[in-house]
């Protein structure tokens, strides 16, 4: 299986940009490409089945999993103690 997402904006963390009309092609559970959209060539004679998805616009992060931690609590909660002074949570929101 062939899944493309097109129409991207493509987030490159290593040269930290942002690829505008990016393009994504996953086979199977494996990212092959990763790029421009008019840098994509898929084979019109492959025999695998493709899936287009135009996300017109939405931001894709590839390889990027559980982007909602709190790295903060889990270090708090065994031990480590914070050398900086934040805000109380309560006083975050006003």
């Amino acid at each position: 299986m062939i899944t493309i997402l097109k129409n991207i904006n493509l987030v490159d963390v290593k040269k930290g940009l942002i690829v505008k009309a990016g393009a994504l092609e996953i086979r199977g559970e494996r990212i092959t490409f990763a790029g421009e959209s008019k840098d994509l060539w898929v084979s019109e004679k492959s025999n695998e089945k493709t899936e287009v998805l135009d996300l017109a616009g939405k931001y894709v992060l590839p390889g990027l999993i559980n982007m909602h931690d709190h790295l903060y609590h889990r270090a708090f909660h065994r031990g480590v103690k914070p050398r900086i002074q934040g805000l109380p949570y309560g006083d975050v929101k006003k």
